[in-house]
């Protein structure tokens, strides 16, 4: 905790611990829809470029950080910019509004002719 004390000396607002609760639970959906079992049949392109940059953001939490740290602080942002950007365009390309919760969401459902189209 007094690693959060930095940040936070006199601790959350309410308004910010709803923010991140939330955020928490869509990337805690984003990530289930993609690293859920896949389905039968081969991953496209998309599909196993978003998993190889995943497990790259995992190595690189894990490890990489220390041999990048090493470098110019300018490495590591433009990195992290990149490998996240990366990551979000293709959790957009890849999830095609397949899930009913992130269609309703944002508003690509309606109840009289169902999923309107992405284009």
């Amino acid at each position: 905790m007094v690693y959060l004390e930095s940040y936070a000396p006199d601790g959350f607002h309410t308004l910010t611990v709803l923010a991140l609760l939330v955020v928490a639970v869509v990337k805690a959906a984003l990530l289930w829809l993609i690293l859920r079992a896949p389905a039968p049949g081969r991953l496209d392109r998309r599909e196993k470029a978003l998993r190889r940059l995943l497990y790259l953001a995992v190595a690189y939490t894990v490890v990489l950080w220390l041999p990048i740290v090493l470098l110019p602080a300018v490495v590591d942002a433009a990195f992290q910019l990149v490998l996240w950007t990366a990551m979000d365009v293709l959790y957009l390309l890849v999830i095609r509004w397949r899930s009913p919760m992130l269609r309703t969401a944002a508003g690509r459902w309606t109840a009289t002719t169902g999923p309107r189209s992405a284009t």
